[in-house]
């Protein structure tokens, strides 16, 4: 009798170790798929980031061959530390505008359409809203005070705010707005820059072109926007193909 008691307890107790295993495996999987979603994203996040900030970065150098005969050199010279403080610098800058301009209208709108039915109205609200701001943001500007169509220099900041909230909305991230953002003004600040501008470093270049040139502002723009469109459907494209 006491044997099989202890054949019983030792059956019940290894049961047991076998349901904890189960549900010790389950667990595992279960976190290692919350982990690799996790990674799966960031990573995703990262190469859209990177692909969007490049494609803005290469229409600035197509823009400025285009224009070359605009394009003269300056006095100025790049150190190691210079570029280092440019760096810092514009990260610090980019990162505090994207995070008032981008992150707050994108937690914003996340919460609205989590509560609310949402449409492209409403959508186009939370684009247009921000970009507005970000545009007033730089009314004291020198290329905007100096500038007698400061009111057309001021709707081509509204522009690109409008471009770069789209994009936030779209992939539902500041990444690639930011990283766009920040090489616009890497190179305005240390490549191309224009005699107005009000950038606090010197560019190795200078744009003779007047930011008030409609014509010229405009183009550019669209140009960027095109560019960079295609170029990031063509990378969604071989994306899949891998």
């Amino acid at each position: 009798m006491v044997l099989f008691s202890r054949q019983l307890d030792l059956s019940i107790l290894k049961q047991e170790l076998i349901s904890n295993i189960r549900l010790d495996k389950k667990a595992i999987l279960r976190n290692g798929f919350f982990y690799y979603t996790i990674l799966n994203m960031v990573n995703k996040i990262i190469k859209i980031s990177l692909c969007y900030s490049l494609l803005w970065l290469l229409s600035l150098f197509v823009i400025s061959l285009f224009v070359i005969g605009n394009i003269v050199p300056t006095l100025g010279s790049i150190s190691v530390s210079g570029v280092m403080f440019l760096c810092l610098f514009t990260l610090f800058q980019t990162a505090m505008e994207e995070a008032i301009f981008r992150l707050v209208p994108l937690f914003a709108y996340s919460s609205f359409i989590t509560h609310f039915k949402t449409s492209r109205a409403i959508r186009l609200l939370f684009i247009l809203l921000p970009s507005v701001v970000f545009s007033l943001l730089h009314i004291k500007n020198k290329e905007v005070v100096e500038n007698s169509n400061w009111h057309f220099v001021l709707l081509i900041y509204f522009f690109i705010g409008c471009y770069y909230m789209y994009i936030t909305i779209r992939h539902n991230s500041i990444f690639p707005s930011w990283g766009m953002h920040y090489m616009n003004n890497i190179f305005t600040f240390a490549i191309v820059s224009t005699a107005s501008s009000s950038s606090p470093f010197n560019s190795l270049y200078i744009c003779t072109i007047k930011e008030d040139n409609i014509l010229f502002m405009l183009s550019s723009l669209a140009f960027s926007i095109v560019f960079t469109q295609i170029g990031y459907r063509i990378f969604s494209s071989l994306s899949e193909c891998k």
